[in-house]
């Protein structure tokens, strides 16, 4: 069911991909932006990344699954991000 804008032409491209132009696009821009924090495109992908880096270091592999239980925040999206970034 189409809510409100125009039908996509294909599927959406992956994350990595959307914040790939989000930093070409403008690094220090907001990316995201809740209640308690924006984050620009460049905080999101360093965050991201060093959260994928901590997960894999507590040995956690590419292929491992990884259940998530937290509210919708910002924190969330890093979490997301590091899991694709890690191969969860």
């Amino acid at each position: 069911m189409l809510v409100e804008g125009a039908e996509l032409a294909g599927p959406a491209p992956p994350l990595e991909a959307l914040l790939g132009a989000g930093l070409a696009a403008g690094a220090q821009r907001p990316a995201v932006a809740s209640a308690r924090r924006t984050v620009s495109w460049r905080t999101l992908e360093d965050e991201s990344a060093a959260l994928a880096r901590a997960y894999l270091a507590h040995g956690l592999a590419p292929g491992d699954r990884v259940a998530s239980l937290m509210p919708n925040r910002v924190a969330l999206l890093v979490h997301y991000l590091a899991c694709f970034k890690a191969g969860l």
